[in-house]
């Protein structure tokens, strides 16, 4: 019988370890990061990961043991199947935490949710399905339309360090019923890039190409930075990431008060505070 070398050795468990990575990257870009939030909530780090307990750990340890003959070598093989095996679940667990969730839409932007970021959310990944069967699940904020409420909604946000669209309590189900809400935030796109030409150009021939209508928005996520994300309602589906920086969020007179206070000075007037 043949013996087997320790690049043979090598080979076979790369070749292994690639369908594995294979199938893991169809669950990530398909199923976990579906686009296009693959680019945009990490995605390609979540690759990275698994590439690097899957590709790089199992087959490089079995060259550096490998070696025809030597006693116990079933046993080291043994052992590293194991931990390779461990590091992948992990890995998996990992990137699989990590994914979007939720897409939050809050006064005129989304904001995505990972899987750890639904303690700050005081939630649980079963709470999302009342909102959608599949994940990432669309969610509309409602919050209160009084600017004052508002106003205060905002302030106790921002002593507690909770974010608007951690507020779970004002979570609803994203349908039609906001329809007139959500198109009345937006982005006029031609206004908005009309002294950036090489976005508005980026813009312009991404719209020319879509046979659909839709409707251009912000969107925060934790690996990138906020940038324009193109909306079907016809389908309530995100489509497609823009490079494009989004706007900074609309402030209302109550909002600016809010900044003012943040910044140290009086609201309604224009000294800081000793």
């Amino acid at each position: 019988m043949k013996q087997v070398t320790r690049l043979k050795a090598f080979s076979a468990h790369l070749g292994i370890s690639l369908i594995i990575f294979l199938i893991m990257l169809y669950v990530i870009v398909m199923e976990w990061y579906p686009p296009p939030l693959f680019s945009l909530d990490g995605g390609w780090q979540g690759i990275r990961l698994i590439a690097a307990v899957d590709i790089i750990l199992g087959p490089c340890l079995t060259l550096i043991v490998f070696k025809p003959g030597k006693p116990g070598l079933k046993f080291d093989l043994a052992v590293i199947a194991c931990i390779q095996t461990a590091a992948l679940i992990y890995g998996a667990w990992v990137v699989q935490n990590e994914r979007p969730y939720a897409a939050v839409f809050v006064e005129d932007r989304f904001y995505t949710i990972t899987g750890t970021q639904l303690i700050e959310a005081n939630m649980e990944k079963e709470d999302l399905m009342r909102f959608g069967p599949d994940l990432p699940v669309l969610i509309y904020s409602h919050l209160p339309e009084d600017e004052e409420e508002l106003f205060k909604l905002r302030w106790q946000a921002f002593g507690s360090q909770r974010p608007l669209y951690f507020l779970s309590e004002y979570y609803e189900t994203m349908d039609k019923k906001f329809l007139d809400k959500i198109l009345l935030n937006a982005l006029d796109m031609e206004s908005l890039l009309a002294n950036r030409p090489q976005d508005l150009k980026l813009y312009q021939n991404y719209a020319a190409s879509q046979d659909k209508e839709l409707h251009y928005f912000p969107i925060h996520s934790r690996h990138s930075k906020p940038v324009i994300v193109s909306f079907d309602l016809n389908n309530w589906s995100l489509e497609d990431a823009l490079d494009i920086a989004a706007p900074e969020l609309r402030v209302t007179s109550a909002e600016e008060e809010l900044s003012k206070i943040r910044s140290g000075k009086n609201p309604g007037s224009g000294t800081g505070n000793p």
